[in-house]
């Protein structure tokens, strides 16, 4: 996560995009406190569709605000409803009120296939846990970690992890 404060220029925040392969930066006020976020999306449609020159506009005057922040405990499906209702692409994470992060629409579309294929698997195999079932822990019999939470799988009992991979074989 990289931030620039509201004062600079466009063209500083293009910069240190590209320098840093981001698309978005999180910009913050004269005191250091988070006030906004500027993406490429903003570049693109507040400075060229504008026809200004970004070395004389401001990133405080282009940016998107307010900051949407949410917890770092927020589940992939409530950031995905949240991301929906407000029309919006990226949430910043927050932890103890402090950014640390960004979590954008193409990571949680990314990461929705692995959640997917678990769930038709257990759904296919039966082996949800259900509310009255006891969560079994112990060590994945393919992997050897610990796992709070096994599940069985072709007659094993593995990590949700290594479940997701047997579910889906031939992946990497």
């Amino acid at each position: 996560m990289y931030t620039i404060r509201k004062n600079e220029t466009v063209d500083r925040a293009a910069r240190l995009m590209a320098e840093h392969e981001v698309g978005s930066l999180i910009v913050l006020n004269s005191e250091g406190k988070p006030v906004g976020i500027i993406t490429e999306r903003d570049l693109v449609r507040r400075v060229i569709m504008g026809n200004l020159l970004p070395s004389t506009v401001k990133v405080g005057q282009i940016m998107s605000r307010p900051l949407v922040t949410v917890p770092s405990d927020i589940s992939v499906s409530e950031a995905a409803r949240q991301m929906g209702e407000l029309g919006i692409k990226k949430l910043v994470i927050v932890e103890r009120g402090q950014p640390v992060g960004i979590v954008s629409s193409r990571e949680i579309i990314q990461a929705t296939p692995p959640l997917m294929d678990l769930i038709l698997e257990k759904s296919r195999t039966g082996l949800a846990l259900t509310a009255s079932s006891k969560p079994l822990s112990g060590y994945c019999e393919a992997c050897g970690e610990w796992a709070d939470l096994l599940v069985e799988v072709n007659g094993s009992f593995v990590c949700e992890e290594c479940a997701a991979d047997i579910a889906t074989p031939g992946e990497t």
